[in-house]
Parts: C-alpha cells; sequence; structure tokens
C-alpha cells in the first residue's frame, strides 16, 4: 500500500492524543520511562499480532482481547 507524505504527516496529526497519553504515564511513572515513539510502535505491532491471531481463532474473542491487553500492559507497566 502507497501512503504518500502528507497522508503520514495528516495522520500523524490525529493520533498525537496517543503520544501526548503515553507522555503523560511515563510521567506519571504508570510505564516504563522509555521514548514515546517506541512505546507507540510497540502497541502498534500488538494489534497487529492480536489481529493475526484472531483471524486464525476466532472463537472467545472477549477472552482473547482480554489476554491480548494483559499481555500489552504487562509489558511496559512500571512495576
Amino acid at each position: 500500500m502507497h501512503i504518500d507524505y502528507l497522508s503520514k504527516e495528516e495522520a500523524s496529526r490525529n493520533f498525537n492524543f496517543v503520544f501526548e497519553l503515553i507522555q503523560q504515564a511515563i510521567d506519571d511513572e504508570t510505564i516504563i520511562n522509555v521514548n514515546p515513539s517506541l512505546i507507540n510502535y510497540y502497541m502498534f505491532g500488538s494489534v497487529q499480532a492480536f489481529t493475526n491471531f484472531f483471524e486464525d481463532n476466532p472463537d472467545k474473542l472477549e477472552e482473547h482481547i482480554d489476554m491480548a491487553v494483559r499481555i500489552f500492559w504487562r509489558s511496559v507497566a512500571n512495576i
């Protein structure tokens, strides 16, 4: 899929709030102190992985979503 520069720039503007939320969680020490872009890429990868998993395992959607969120949260939580 081809996405031109302006489309990427517009998409970035539409998701600035995500970076703000991530930065706030880092500042509050809720999640680990890493570059917010890394968290964003990691989150995107997790969603993509879950989508692939769900395509192969369409049963028990709620249970799978809960587990996917728990896995992601445990990987970024500052515990």
